[in-house]
């Protein structure tokens, strides 16, 4: 969406305020023994006293209020009864819905001690979503935020899983944005509203290596 005047972009702010406390609640309770959907009740309540709903249970159904997802998942995993074990790599994907206004963000999550390629994997994501950053601004192209993902997570020896993509904005949005790959040559305007996923802090770069499967437990 492109944002039109100071309410649009307050309402963005106040949806994009209750994903990061849903977010904050749940790292709170990472550990090894708690299981996915523990965590996701407790992201339930926080959206709830905060005046919103779960966007994916609203639009699509989703037996949850968050995507949950672990290891070789990549997102939108469904929560239920596995337990988390030490060394796993949690993905708390989070898309909330306040006032008719959209708001979506992911963290990478370690729990307990994590092995040399998954510390690795959650540094590379981060400053790819740094580098993305910069030139995510008007003036530039979409294609160029990708290519910034892009050449990070490769430079690291990674790589990007094309198939997901993002949004943000109002309710009822009609087209997602694909900008976390080089390739979408729609420019950028002063004022638009960018889904953009990292794999520390959202799959921004889902960068995973070939060797991990690539699937969703549910779209």
């Amino acid at each position: 969406m492109s944002i039109t005047g100071p309410e649009e972009l307050e309402g963005m702010r106040a949806a994009g305020d209750v994903v990061r406390r849903v977010i904050e609640a749940m790292k709170q309770n990472v550990r090894p023994g708690v299981t996915t959907a523990e965590l996701d009740a407790i992201g339930d309540k926080v959206m709830r006293d905060e005046g919103a709903q779960s966007a994916p249970a609203l639009v699509y159904h989703f037996p949850g209020s968050s995507c949950i997802s672990l290891n070789d998942e990549a997102v939108h995993g469904i929560p239920g009864e596995r337990a988390l074990r030490e060394g796993d790599l949690l993905k708390l994907d989070v898309t909330v819905e306040k006032n008719g206004f959209m708001a979506d963000a992911a963290v990478t999550v370690p729990v307990g001690t994590v092995s040399e390629e998954s510390q690795r994997l959650i540094a590379c994501a981060e400053r790819a979503f740094a580098k993305a950053m910069l030139v995510a601004r008007a003036g530039f192209r979409v294609s160029d935020i990708g290519r910034a993902v892009e050449r990070e997570v490769r430079r690291d020896g990674f790589s990007v899983i094309r198939e997901p993509a993002d949004f943000a904005g109002r309710f009822n949005v009609k087209d997602a944005i694909f900008i976390h790959f080089d390739g979408n040559s729609r420019p950028c305007a002063s004022g638009a509203s960018i889904g953009y996923h990292r794999a520390h802090d959202r799959a921004a770069a889902l960068a995973w290596r070939s060797m991990y499967a690539r699937y969703w437990k549910y779209r």
